[in-house]
């Protein structure tokens, strides 16, 4: 096809090597691109302008991918030799419940010429009013941006009614053979379903909202990411000339909403990607991933430059870097093998710690007490504590990001002397600690001692042995050597094989001398 092979019978014959590998048309607003000029490589191509085809479906943000010699995603508008049936959802672009040919050209009586729009009847040519609204090609991808809600008008001939407001499709190559397929939707009717379409040659396998194909030696994989709910896949053979030539997947998207999202990652590697769900996108961002991905895209931001704070997945903070966006908005960064969380914010980098005030112990007891602190901004919490100004002991990280912080201490020894400092880190990675303060744990207290018997009141009998039952209570932590009773200074003993606390055990303290 010219399209990829840039086919001017004006030009001088050149090496394909020295050739760039993408090419833009602005006339049909044909965007192509190879990986390479092997024969093994993979290309594509997408588009969204006034001046696609002169057959009438609306093809506007419809792509194709190929791999080698072998098609992965067809479409009719350029392939219709290879059996996908020309019809108004073989496009790879997205339909809101429309009819497709056949149901349009019964009964007989309904007008099916060359000229009629095959998304709604009566309608005249041109229809693909396609816009691109920001084209960027870096290093290492590029970014396709396009509306075509204009491609979606009923009956045409006779004044047009528009039943889309948006449909804004961006087409992402991140890496060669990974692509993600972001569409915002906002229909004027919200009963109409939202309808995902994908051209192969071969059945799908589909696994939940997972599916993959092969072609020969070509093969893809790809997941249909959003909406979160209100979604099914399915495919249905495609019939040309009496055969099946090829198989549709749709991914249908029926929740009643006017506004949606539709995403789907094709060929699926090691990239983190976050699409704006605007054009641009305004504050602070943070996301976090589940694993570690070696190479984050974001797209849609304010152009400039960004502060980059990152974590692991526990929370605890592991750089602070300023990245710089491209003019129309995109930032590229490799993240460490450890990096779970991160936080962009907006402007220069943010250099000024915490501000630390009002640090203070309560709830102090023999064994624990409770730090509480505030910060002047939003930052971790954490406290060191010990014997002594170095400390030695410290409590976990809390990683949530707050101004007020709490944190609690356990394990302590009664009456001693604690010294204690806190930590707090904002999102930039600035790390502020306080100076040093001191608190003293309780003493725990003296054994209790509660007679059980006789009680006051009660008759005895003064020529027999009066048993008296006692309960002692010792704190926990208490150390007890020895214990010895007495009744009105007079000694009390008792057998050894008997146990006060009134349990099976052996009583386990000697008599003091």
């Amino acid at each position: 096809a010219w399209e990829f092979l840039y086919y001017d019978e004006d030009l001088p014959v050149t090496p394909l090597s020295s050739l760039p590998l993408s090419y833009y048309a602005e006339g049909p607003g044909l965007l192509v691109k190879r990986s390479n000029w092997t024969a093994t490589a993979t290309y594509w191509g997408i588009w969204s302008g006034p001046l696609m085809e002169s057959h009438q479906f609306n093809d506007a943000n419809g792509f194709l991918i190929w791999e080698g010699n072998d098609w992965l995603v067809g479409n009719a508008s350029l392939w219709g030799s290879d059996g996908i049936d020309q019809d108004t959802k073989s496009h790879n672009n997205m339909t809101f419940g429309m009819l497709t040919t056949q149901q349009l050209c019964e009964p007989a009586t309904a007008p099916c010429s060359l000229g009629q729009d095959k998304q709604e009847p009566n309608a005249t040519w041109p229809q693909h009013a396609g816009q691109i609204v920001k084209l960027e090609q870096g290093q290492d991808y590029v970014y396709f941006a396009a509306q075509a809600a204009p491609a979606y008008v009923r009956d045409r001939s006779h004044g047009g009614t528009r039943f889309v407001n948006d449909y804004l499709r961006k087409f992402i190559q991140v890496a060669d053979g990974l692509y993600l397929v972001y569409d915002r939707v906002d229909l004027i009717d919200p009963s109409r379903p939202k309808e995902w379409h994908l051209q192969s040659r071969n059945p799908l396998t589909i696994n939940g909202r997972q599916y993959n194909f092969t072609n020969g030696s070509a093969r893809l994989f790809g997941e249909a990411l959003g909406p979160t709910t209100g979604v099914t896949l399915q495919q249905t053979p495609m019939i040309s000339r009496g055969q099946v030539t090829s198989h549709r997947l749709t991914v249908t998207t029926a929740n009643n909403r006017n506004l949606d999202y539709v995403m789907n990652v094709l060929e699926v590697g090691g990239w983190a990607v976050l699409v704006g769900q605007s054009e641009r996108v305004i504050g602070t961002i943070s996301y976090q991933t589940s694993q570690g991905l070696p190479n984050h895209l974001v797209t849609d931001l304010v152009p400039g430059t960004y502060n980059l704070a990152t974590r692991d997945g526990a929370g605890v903070p592991l750089r602070t870097v300023a990245l710089n966006t491209t003019s129309a908005g995109t930032l590229r960064f490799p993240a460490l093998a450890n990096e779970r969380m991160f936080t962009l914010t907006p402007g220069a980098p943010d250099t000024t710690p915490p501000v630390i005030s009002g640090v203070q112990a309560s709830g102090v007891t023999a064994t624990g007490a409770t730090i509480t602190w505030t910060t002047d901004e939003a930052a971790d919490s954490q406290v060191e504590y010990g014997l002594t100004t170095t400390y030695g002991s410290s409590t976990p990280l809390n990683p949530a990001m707050v101004t007020s912080h709490s944190m609690a201490l356990s394990g302590l020894t009664a009456s001693t002397l604690y010294h204690y400092r806190v930590k707090s880190r904002d999102t930039s990675g600035n790390l502020a600690t306080s100076g040093d303060f001191l608190f003293t744990t309780q003493s725990p207290g003296l054994p209790g001692l509660v007679f059980r018997s006789p009680i006051t009141g009660e008759r005895v009998d003064p020529l027999r042995t009066l048993p008296i039952h006692v309960l002692l209570s010792i704190p926990a932590g208490v150390p007890i050597a020895c214990t010895s009773f007495a009744l009105d200074g007079r000694p009390l003993t008792f057998p050894r094989d008997q146990d006060p606390f009134e349990t099976d055990a052996a009583y386990p303290y000697p008599n003091c001398p």
